[in-house]
């Protein structure tokens, strides 16, 4: 978005946190108001974010710059992804949804069936919001249904852009995506 123009109202928090010390960046094609107010303006190529937003998340994990207990605990990495590519649930398992609050749009109960992860400490599948000790990676089949995580999904993806790759389709320099990351 262009802040000065299309949210003016909190564009006075922005430049607070600048003349606080927090580096301004603006990721645009364009140099635009908002541009001209960055301490950093990075010019990509329009529509290729997501390659630079891949490129800096290979950058983050070649470095070891991700910590392991977010993956684990504050992320959706450690989901069981079928080979279909929906998630793994409990009633996948043989666990009976069960019926929750009662939608006020529909009138109706919702259904519960929590997504699947595997847990280290239990050596089973479990709901995701029962694990003690989730496993993000290397998970094998589950009751006999191939499984992968979502991170290892995603690790596949990140892996295609090294800061060189991203560098070409984003139209910015390999040091300036490891300087972003």
């Amino acid at each position: 978005c262009n802040p000065p123009n299309a949210l003016p109202q909190i564009m006075h928090f922005l430049m607070e946190a600048k003349e606080n010390g927090t580096r301004y960046i603006v990721i645009d094609p364009l140099y635009d108001t908002n541009a001209s107010k960055a301490d950093w303006w990075l010019p990509i190529k329009a529509a290729t974010d997501g390659a630079l937003a891949l490129g800096v998340l290979n950058v983050l994990f070649s470095k070891g710059w991700i910590e392991e207990d977010v993956i684990k605990n504050k992320t959706n990495c450690p989901f069981l992804v079928k080979e279909d590519g929906t998630f793994l649930r409990m009633s996948d398992l043989g666990v009976e949804p069960t019926e929750g609050e009662v939608n006020p749009l529909t009138g109706k109960p919702t259904v519960v069936d929590p997504i699947a992860l595997w847990d280290k400490t239990a050596d089973a599948a479990v709901p995701y919001t029962e694990a003690s000790d989730p496993a993000y990676t290397d998970v094998a089949d589950v009751d006999g249904i191939k499984v992968r995580t979502a991170y290892d999904i995603f690790m596949e993806s990140i892996n295609q852009y090294p800061p060189e790759t991203a560098s070409e389709i984003c139209g910015l320099g390999v040091a300036d995506i490891e300087e972003l990351a």
